[in-house]
This record gives structure tokens, C-alpha cells and sequence, in this order.
């Protein structure tokens, strides 16, 4: 239930509008000096957390203090802020903007890029091929288009994206006919360390696989 308590907030009192609290979510990016951050911590706490500070407004100069879970809310919203804006700055505003800006053109330009890939001496049953493995950082690739064809007893082939701790596998022919080119076009991304392969299931030792791969790298800066 709301506390309908009424009072007048003294002129030296920053308050909150109640009635204008937005819903939770958005993200809102400021780039402050040290200075400029002192001033909002000196202004923010602990002066936000008054328990008048937080109210709804009836009529000049009066307010009414809204339920205590808003204002539970309110409280969190308030603490999490003096978290984020912490004791001062971790990178300089325009190392930032540089690092920002680089990106920006690395995305902007990227490289075409198309690998090829030839296996004649397949092993026995089942394995998986790495087609094209990005590097540990800073290298981003856009697969548009990739395409196969095994040649052999294969019953399975399937296209899968490594990450690390496991394998999605997102396009599978079964059983493919020996010598066909199969060709998956849809977008794939990749990015540091993640292996694009090719898994056979039932090949017969000496088997052969052949791959092609066409995208766009993106060498994108690391922000430190």
C-alpha cells in the first residue's frame, strides 16, 4: 500500500519524480572526466537515498512518498549507479574515442576472403576437419558462403562452428552422394579462437573431402 503521508520538501532537497520512473533496461553511454564524476558522486550520495527523496507530486510544493517496493527499487537503482561511476576513470576518453574510431574503420573496410580446403587421405569412420580456425584476437570473420564434397563412403557430413566448450553444428547433408558439391549459404560468424569445421561420419580410410569458404575478415582492435 502507498504511504499517502503529504509533506513539503526544503529547498536545499534534490527529489526524484515518482511519476516519471522509467521502466528498467535501455543503455545510456557517458563518456566524464574525474572532475565531472566527483561532481555527480558529491551530488548523487548519499543525498538521493533521503527517504523524501523519491516522491510523487500532488501540487506545488507538496509530495506524496510512494510505496516502499518502487521505492526499493529506487534504492538499488541508486547504489548500482555508485557502483558504475566507481572511484575514478579507467581509460582516457580520448583513447577510447581513438580505439572507437578504428574499429569503426576495420568494420567499414574488412578483407574478402576464400579458403580452400583438400583432404585425399580421410581416416577411417568418423572425424572432424578444421576448414578455418580465426585467430586467438582481434580478427573477426563473416562467412557468406561455404561449400563441399566428399568423395567415398561417407554417410554424414555436417558443418559446425567450434567455440571451445563445444560444437554447434548448424547444416548436414545425409548421406551425401560421393562427388556432389553441396553449398550452404547463410551467414556464420566467427570470432577469436572459433574453428569452422567439417564433420565425416563413415568414410572409408583414404576417402577425399574438399571444402571452399568465401566471407569477409574483420581485424578489429583490441580495447585494453
Amino acid at each position: 500500500m502507498p504511504d499517502i503521508r503529504q509533506f513539503t520538501l526544503s529547498k536545499d532537497v534534490n527529489w526524484v519524480n515518482a511519476t516519471t520512473w522509467p521502466e528498467d533496461g535501455g543503455c545510456n553511454v557517458l563518456c566524464l572526466t574525474d572532475r565531472q564524476l566527483s561532481i555527480v558522486r558529491q551530488m548523487v550520495w548519499p543525498r538521493c537515498l533521503f527517504d523524501q527523496s523519491f516522491a510523487v507530486p500532488i501540487y506545488p510544493g507538496h509530495f506524496r512518498y510512494p510505496d516502499s517496493d518502487l521505492y526499493a527499487e529506487y534504492v538499488d537503482a541508486v547504489e548500482s549507479l555508485i557502483d558504475k561511476l566507481g572511484e575514478g576513470s579507467t581509460v582516457d576518453c580520448q583513447a577510447m574515442l581513438d580505439q572507437l574510431e578504428a574499429i569503426a574503420g576495420s568494420v567499414a573496410r574488412g578483407t574478402p576472403i576464400s579458403v580452400v580446403y583438400q583432404k585425399t587421405d580421410m581416416p577411417a569412420g568418423t572425424s572432424s576437419q578444421t576448414i578455418y580456425q580465426c585467430p586467438d584476437s582481434g580478427v573477426h570473420l563473416k562467412v557468406h558462403a561455404l561449400c563441399f564434397a566428399s568423395i567415398g563412403t561417407a554417410t554424414s557430413v555436417k558443418v559446425g562452428i567450434d567455440c571451445g566448450d563445444g560444437v554447434a553444428y548448424i547444416y548436414e547433408v545425409r548421406p551425401p552422394t560421393s562427388g556432389q558439391y553441396y553449398t550452404f549459404v547463410a551467414p556464420m560468424e566467427l570470432t577469436a579462437g572459433d574453428i569452422l569445421i567439417l564433420r565425416v561420419i563413415g568414410a572409408t580410410l583414404n576417402d577425399d573431402l574438399y571444402g571452399w569458404v568465401h566471407g569477409v575478415v574483420y581485424d578489429v582492435p583490441v580495447i585494453e
